[in-house]
């Protein structure tokens, strides 16, 4: 398995810092295998409860009903995670609003749902319901509120759920009180818990669809100051429900792009996507993860770094093989190199030159590179030299001496310039086989240095077998 533990360290760290975050990365780079191994790992587990949902199931579904179904979701995951219990109570204002919900309102009666999101007391709200209904009507409300506190709150929560997709309206505010209700007392049982929300595979459903979900989660953040009413808190950092976090799992790079396609490409995304992303996203790829787990595989087999390896070795050679294939052709490079030379040490002993370079070699003709493409990497490497592969230097400047001076020391010449080439010179081996080098520039006396150093290349891949 590919370790991904630096990936659950640093999106553990992100999450602890943002309210709302996508977590993004391309169809197919493991967001879901990163996803559950992130939410298994002991220390989030102990901080954390994930309730996750995929709105890829609502595709057959009335754009409008979207929510409904994201409230019936999220009150089964509180069941199955035992979040909520069947037992939950319910106030007399919030069995008013399911009542009048279920029945035909006036123009007037209809403000009711609207109690249920004012940060309102329960006083305040029947008092309101009273003053709307008039007299005459609640009497026959309250005798409604009564037979609907008799009912086991189980058979509610079934009730609803089974007439959500017939009714979307039905339970619209009281369901969604019943959910912040029953997280507000599972944080106040662990008071070191933080529920989140993880809506999965958003990329995957139709755009007004992902719009909806994302505006549905927008507006409450708006929701105090389009009611013309003082958020109840000093933050608008808040979520839905009473939410800790919530985790949108698409292809950021994607979503801009449907975004783009949806409402125009003169309109403002970025402006558009802060209301989902406290500060910033969290881009992840499994691609990625794999490559920094065989490159350190590499790096271990042949004792080169990283900066060396990634000029050889690139990202598109393991990308036709299975991860054992590629494991495999990484291991015992060492069979493959023919009569590694023994070379004097700067102290005079006489030590094995370092064959670091030799096992590259190995390993990109094990994964299937052809010769003349490690050739013109080699060169490449070589000629650019620069402070971020001159440590490709050390271990084949010796080689490339060896093959043509039969010395591993020495002046080789590699870059032309009209007069002038450039130079490196292998002043001494380390007692570790690498080689000390300077460079300087030179009077050119080898008119084709480049050409030349392409056949040394050449003869240095010779003492490895294919």
């Amino acid at each position: 398995m590919i370790p991904i533990d630096r990936a659950i360290t640093d999106f553990r760290h992100h999450l602890d810092a943002h309210d709302r975050t996508i977590l993004s990365a391309c169809f197919g780079d493991g967001k879901s295998f990163f996803l559950s191994h992130f939410m298994e790992d002991e220390d989030v587990a102990e901080n954390y409860t994930f309730l996750t949902i995929f709105p890829v199931n609502y595709q057959v579904v009335e754009n409008r009903d979207i929510f409904e179904l994201i409230k019936r979701d999220i009150l089964l995951q509180m069941l199955l995670k035992g979040i909520i219990e069947t037992d939950i109570e319910i106030s007399d204002a919030e069995a008013l609003a399911l009542y009048m919900q279920c029945k035909p309102l006036s123009f007037i009666e209809s403000f009711i749902p609207l109690l249920a999101e004012l940060p309102l007391s329960d006083d305040v709200t029947k008092s309101v319901a009273c003053t709307i209904a008039f007299k005459n009507a609640f009497k026959t409300i309250k005798q409604k509120i009564d037979n609907i506190k008799k009912q086991s709150d189980d058979n509610r929560i079934e009730q609803f759920l089974n007439e959500v997709e017939q009714n979307p309206i039905v339970g619209q505010d009281v369901i969604s009180g019943i959910i912040q209700k029953g997280i507000k007392q599972y944080k106040n049982q662990y008071p070191n818990k933080r529920v989140v929300l993880v809506i999965e595979d958003m990329d995957r459903i139709d755009p007004a669809h992902l719009f909806r979900i994302l505006n549905v989660f927008s507006a409450h953040i708006d929701f105090g100051y389009r009611m013309g009413i003082r958020p109840p808190t000093d933050t608008l950092s808040g979520n839905k429900f009473g939410l800790d976090k919530v985790i949108f799992v698409l292809d950021y790079n994607n979503l801009k792009n449907i975004y783009k396609h949806f409402y125009g490409a003169e309109t403002s995304f970025d402006g558009y996507i802060q209301k989902f992303c406290s500060s910033n996203y969290f881009c992840y790829s499994l691609h990625e993860e794999q490559n920094k787990y065989l490159q350190q595989l590499i790096s271990k087999e042949t004792g080169i770094g990283s900066n060396v390896i990634e000029l050889i070795i690139h990202p598109n050679d393991f990308t036709v093989k299975s991860l054992r294939s590629i494991v495999s052709a990484i291991k015992d490079s060492e069979s493959f190199l023919i009569d590694p030379p023994t070379v004097k040490s700067r102290d005079g002993q006489m030590v094995p030159l370092h064959t670091g370079i030799l096992r590259l070699i190995a390993i990109c003709r094990k994964l299937g590179v052809r010769d003349s493409d490690i050739i013109d990497r080699f060169k490449n490497a070589i000629v650019t030299r620069n402070s971020s592969n001159s440590g490709i230097f050390e271990y084949l400047s010796p080689y490339l001496n060896l093959v043509k001076f039969e010395n591993p020391l020495g002046n080789l010449r590699y870059a032309n310039s009209t007069d002038m080439a450039n130079t490196v010179r292998v002043d001494y081996i380390n007692e570790d086989g690498r080689a000390s080098c300077t460079f300087n520039i030179y009077l050119n006396t080898d008119k084709n240095a480049e050409q030349s150093l392409i056949s040394l290349i050449r003869n240095v891949l010779n003492m490895v077998a294919k």
